[in-house]
């Protein structure tokens, strides 16, 4: 028992005297080394192109890269074409490198602002990079009305849209009930086709709201 005791006592002062516990320091090698669209050592997104891939590679390794993002409230980054749907919560992603070391991974806008990227190896070597946002539609699309009632055919009301930075709208839905005019000037027209219920679709590209629209004959909604 002495002995046991003297042996852990001796450990324990080496360890000491080596500066107190386990090295977390790097394993020896080199960072990842990043790949951006079009070179360079940032990434620009905006509303024309809001995501892109970028190439991950390191000579020699065959393990995993995790990449994590600064301010996920601004861009994501996910393996592939994998995407989060929530941007508010904080993203790790890994993926496994192939036999050359390398691999992809997507960053997606989410809004205006700027965040690092930092890709991180198994062996704790990082390689950051920035990206900036901007002319994203801020949101939230707002319309106004949001609902309309026909009471026949060809009739025709208009539909206001307000989207702070928002320069392109899609308008959909509604097919064989409503026809749907050109956005122009910050609002569109509907125009009744047939009795029936329906709802339209306002999306900036990141951001939706809809109209409810009913169509009656002679005042009396079809169900």
């Amino acid at each position: 028992m002495t002995r046991r005791i003297v042996a852990v006592l001796t450990v324990a002062l080496v360890l000491s005297a080596c500066g107190g516990g386990v090295d977390t320091s790097p394993l020896p090698g080199a960072a990842p080394a990043i790949q951006l669209p079009a070179g360079g050592t940032s990434l620009t997104l905006s509303a024309g192109s809001t995501t892109a891939q970028l190439s991950v590679s390191e000579a020699g390794y065959s393990g995993t890269y995790t990449a994590t993002s600064s301010n996920t409230a601004v861009a994501t980054v996910a393996p592939g074409s994998v995407q989060s749907s929530a941007a508010s919560r904080a993203l790790q992603a890994k993926v496994m490198s192939s036999s050359q070391g390398s691999a992809t991974f997507t960053v997606s806008a989410v809004q205006n602002g700027s965040a690092t990227i930092t890709i991180t190896d198994d062996n704790g070597h990082s390689t950051s990079f920035s990206v900036v946002v901007s002319g994203i539609a801020s949101g939230p699309v707002s319309l106004l009305p949001v609902s309309l009632t026909f009471t026949g055919s060809a009739q025709t009301q208009s539909v206001t849209i307000t989207d702070p930075g928002a320069q392109t709208f899609t308008v959909s839905g509604c097919s064989g009930i409503a026809t749907l005019g050109p956005v122009a000037n910050g609002a569109f027209t509907i125009t009744s086709v047939a009795a029936g219920s329906c709802t339209v679709t306002v999306s900036d590209g990141f951001h939706q709201a809809t109209v409810a629209v009913s169509v009656t004959t002679l005042g009396v909604p079809i169900q």
